[in-house]
């Protein structure tokens, strides 16, 4: 059976795949990178940080008909990218090791980009990521900072904890984009909810229709083989009046769903109606 979901918790799936695919991408491109200009232990920590990203894959496909909820989701993002900072340092302290030219902490600005850009779920946890992401690279500076000279690293770790700001920017605007889908969810939900009660009403109008009849013709006959009983014939037409009314009313619930179809603000005509009851 599938689930139904919500485009929120949709476009946390989604997004999830979209960070399980750059994982995969960019570890496998280190495989090589990183296997040339450092040695095997970073071919292995990488191709295992690969294959972590395609058995993530493999799980999120295998559940694409009944979507893992955002729980699920955030805690697969948070296995998906912890190993980052396992590989950054142990891949920026080697090359330094080797006398290589590096610029240690790169990858945490990247780290921070992509949690900003791909986590699913909620904002605070994604802040909170991006926050021990920047503890990390401030530790792990002042780390390489007693270990090697570090004379052709300027700016640093002021450059990566911008990187940092930038980031939970970028969550910001984020949040923001996900609150108006979300209202924008409920805005649809409400205005469905009334076109069906539109069509439940005009329903209700269409059935009532022959009773009234019936309930005239009785009238007019009890009337004219009766005329002493005049006075039970004007309550019945005065009753029979109102019922008309009231379906005249529900006649104009059609005006809902011709709304609702334009693509108009349906809760002006909605008033309009229930004024009318009042």
């Amino acid at each position: 059976m599938i689930k139904r979901v919500s485009e929120s918790h949709m476009e946390a799936y989604r997004t999830m795949v979209f960070a399980t695919i750059a994982s995969f991408f960019v570890q496998t491109i280190f495989v090589f990178i990183d296997g040339a200009a450092i040695g095997e232990i970073m071919i292995l920590l990488n191709a295992t940080h690969a294959a972590l990203a395609v058995a993530i894959g493999v799980w999120l496909y295998a559940n694409r008909r009944n979507i893992p909820s955002t729980k699920s989701l955030e805690i697969g993002f948070f296995i998906l990218s912890a190993p980052f900072i396992i590989t950054t340092w142990m891949g920026e302290s080697l090359g330094l090791q080797l006398g290589q030219l590096r610029q240690p902490l790169v990858p945490f600005q990247f780290l921070c980009i992509y949690i900003a850009v791909l986590s699913p779920g909620r904002v605070w946890i994604a802040a909170c990521e991006i926050f021990v992401s920047l503890v990390f690279a401030v530790a792990f500076w002042f780390f390489l900072k007693d270990q090697f000279p570090l004379t052709g690293v300027t700016g640093e770790p002021w450059a990566t904890l911008t990187y940092g700001l930038i980031s939970l920017m970028m969550l910001g605007a984020r949040a923001y984009r996900k609150r108006l889908i979300q209202n924008l969810e409920k805005s649809r939900a409400e205005a469905e909810a009334f076109e069906r009660a539109a069509r439940l009403f005009l329903a209700v109008r269409d059935r009532a229709n022959s009773p009234l009849q019936v309930i005239n013709l009785c009238a007019t006959l009890i009337e004219s083989r009766n005329p002493e009983e005049i006075e039970t014939v004007e309550r019945l037409r005065r009753s029979l009046l109102k019922l008309q009314g009231l379906t005249e009313i529900l006649a104009e619930t059609d005006v809902w769903r011709e709304t609702y179809e334009a693509g108009g603000d349906i809760s002006k005509e909605i008033d309009k109606t229930f004024s009318k009851l009042v």
